[in-house]
């Protein structure tokens, strides 16, 4: 049980920052393959429909659309084209994860500041668990909103205003529900350093 807290602090860093250049070199090949080989992309017409545009009933008043979106193979033109033009693609690991995941590490890390085998619950982890779960938060959210916003915008540019993506920022959704939910956990660490608090009084 001897430095319990030091060596998972030693271990999570190793680990966590082999994962991260792992996902880096995958999403750094990802884009050198995108620039090389191009990008299809999941596009819309701007001021008009695609081609063969088609409005089929099918009955009860049903019926099926087509010709709103279509595939664009696009060959992007520098390496940060490449990185923007993936981050479109929601199925993707991107380089924005890569951020968010960064940022959590970092916030686990600042958590754990302090706290040794004789002193786990601290203050700063009661903090430290508050920040974790605002970081978590945050950076899903602005990692989805950039996502948006180079859809909704980069683009129209690089296709000369001819195309845009349906990209929508889906709020009521499971991952960010959630977060109250998270936010009930941040008594733990508060209610440890005080029951902690309480024990060392006593002795």
């Amino acid at each position: 049980m001897a430095n319990l807290i030091k060596n998972f602090k030693k271990r999570f860093t190793i680990v966590t920052s082999i994962y991260l250049i792992f996902m880096s070199v995958f999403i750094i090949s990802d884009a050198n393959n995108g620039l090389n080989y191009g990008l299809t992309l999941k596009v819309a017409g701007i001021g008009g429909h695609l081609g063969k545009y088609a409005d089929k009933q099918i009955g009860n008043g049903n019926h099926f659309i087509s010709g709103m979106e279509g595939d664009l193979h696009w060959k992007p033109q520098t390496f940060i084209e490449s990185l923007l033009l993936i981050a479109t693609n929601s199925k993707t690991f991107d380089f924005l994860d890569i951020i968010a995941l960064t940022a959590v590490f970092v916030a686990i890390l600042y958590m754990f500041k302090g706290s040794d085998d004789s002193v786990l619950f601290t203050k700063n982890l009661s903090k430290g668990f508050k920040l974790l779960i605002m970081v978590i938060a945050l950076s899903g959210m602005c990692a989805d909103m950039a996502r948006m916003e180079i859809s909704r915008n980069y683009i129209p540019y690089i296709t000369q205003g001819q195309f845009t993506t349906f990209s929508t920022f889906k709020f009521p959704s499971f991952s960010y529900l959630i977060y109250p939910m998270l936010l009930f956990l941040t008594l733990i660490p508060q209610k440890g350093l005080e029951l902690q608090q309480q024990q060392e009084l006593t002795i």
